[in-house]
C-alpha cells in the first residue's frame, strides 16, 4: 500500500492485442530453443572435457612409474585433447555453413529474436 501511495498506479509498458499477445513479438520457437540446447550441451562437453584433462594430468603425474596406469593416463588425454577439437571443429564448420548460406558467420550460432517494443516488418 506504501508503495502504491508512493509511485501511484503502474501499467504494464507493452502494447497488448486483445489479449492474444503483444505487439512486435516473435517467437522464437524451436530453432532457438534448439540452438539454446545445442550451446548449453557444448559448454557442458568443453567443461567436462577440460575437467577430465585435468584429472588425466593429475592420474599421470601419480602413476610413479606405474606404465599401465601412465598409458590408462595418456589415453585419457589424448581422449579429452580429441573432444575438444571436435567441438571447435563443429563450430568452425558451422560458421563456415553459416557464411555461405546466409553471409554471415554467426547466423546460426546467435539468430535474431525480435522481443517486445521491436518493430517487424509487415
Amino acid at each position: 500500500m506504501f508503495l502504491q501511495a508512493l509511485f501511484g498506479e503502474i501499467g504494464n509498458p507493452l502494447k497488448t492485442l486483445n489479449d492474444q499477445g503483444y505487439e512486435g513479438l516473435q517467437q522464437g520457437g524451436l530453432i532457438a530453443f534448439a540452438n539454446n540446447l545445442i550451446k548449453l550441451i557444448i559448454v557442458i562437453a568443453g567443461i567436462y572435457a577440460f575437467i577430465n584433462l585435468l584429472t588425466a594430468g593429475f592420474d599421470h603425474i601419480a602413476s610413479e612409474g606405474d606404465p599401465k596406469r601412465a598409458e590408462a593416463a595418456k589415453a585419457k588425454i589424448l581422449n579429452s585433447l580429441i573432444g575438444i577439437v571436435i567441438m571447435v571443429a563443429s563450430f568452425a564448420l558451422t560458421a563456415v555453413i553459416s557464411k555461405i548460406f546466409f553471409g554471415s558467420y554467426d547466423a546460426i550460432l546467435n539468430p535474431k529474436i525480435y522481443g517486445p517494443g521491436v518493430p517487424t516488418s509487415k
